[in-house]
């Protein structure tokens, strides 16, 4: 039981962060209102504005989340067929 814990949170987050990067790029108003509202992002948009920041949000790291998001979600289906006996 405990040898599914880890593949089955990476399934779960890659899901989850996999969903959420391909809603925001595909829905720019999502993507407008997270920026504006996150505190993580509140640096890039003071520094850079929010178009600047969208541009920038939707051309390169949605992209490379969506690419993170599914190697976490491929590495946990991987370890969860490991793990079927």
């Amino acid at each position: 039981m405990e040898h599914l814990f880890l593949p089955g949170i990476l399934v779960i987050a890659g899901a989850f962060f996999l969903y959420r990067n391909i809603s925001c790029i595909r829905d720019e108003a999502k993507l407008r209102d997270y920026l504006e509202n996150s505190p993580k992002a509140k640096l890039w948009v003071n520094k850079l504005g929010i178009e600047k920041t969208v541009y920038l949000s939707k051309k390169y790291l949605l992209p490379l989340g969506i690419v993170v998001a599914t190697a976490l979600l491929g590495c946990g289906l991987y370890g969860l067929i490991l793990q079927v006996p």
